[in-house]
Parts: C-alpha cells; sequence; structure tokens
C-alpha cells in the first residue's frame, strides 16, 4: 500500500539535481537514515534518505537504503525505481 499524502518526497524528482560532493554531515545523514529504517520509523528514514539524495543524487548507498524503506511501507513501484538509480550508480547489495 502507497504512502499517502506529502509524508516523504518521491526520488523521481531529485533524478535532475546537480551532483555535490559528499560531505560528512551527509554521510551521518544516511546513517541516521539507517538507524531510523531498522527501527521501523520508515517516513522519518525516507526524509533522511531523500535529503541524503537531494545533497548527493549520485549517493547509491542512499538510493539503496530509500529503496528499502520504501518496500517496507509497501511502495514497491517507487522502490524499484529507487533500486534501479542505486544499480545504475553501481550498487552492488
Amino acid at each position: 500500500m502507497p504512502l499517502s499524502g506529502e509524508a516523504y518526497q518521491r526520488p523521481s524528482t531529485l533524478l535532475t539535481r546537480p551532483s555535490r560532493l559528499i560531505s560528512k554531515k551527509h554521510q551521518h545523514g544516511t546513517t541516521k537514515g539507517e538507524s531510523l529504517r531498522r527501527q521501523g520509523n520508515y517516513v522519518e528514514a525516507i526524509q533522511v534518505f531523500n535529503k541524503a539524495i537531494e545533497l548527493d543524487p549520485n549517493h547509491g548507498d542512499a538510493w539503496n537504503n530509500l529503496c528499502k524503506a520504501l518496500k517496507s511501507l509497501g511502495d514497491n513501484s517507487v522502490a524499484a525505481a529507487a533500486f534501479a538509480k542505486a544499480k545504475e550508480l553501481g550498487y552492488n547489495a
């Protein structure tokens, strides 16, 4: 069942943003998102991963973790798109 409302921004809207270097803060954000996802706070995790992707659209780990969080919420079509982007960027699960 897809998440309804504006709780998170779908990753497809972030595909055209310019690439930026990953900062330590960005890396920490991805780690924070993983922790939130593992605790079952999927909406918050999605928000963190979307922010990481906004900062660096070429961050394969962020795309992959976004996929996992989206799948946990049942948003499988968007999760598949996020995973495809992660693979495109060279992420190997």
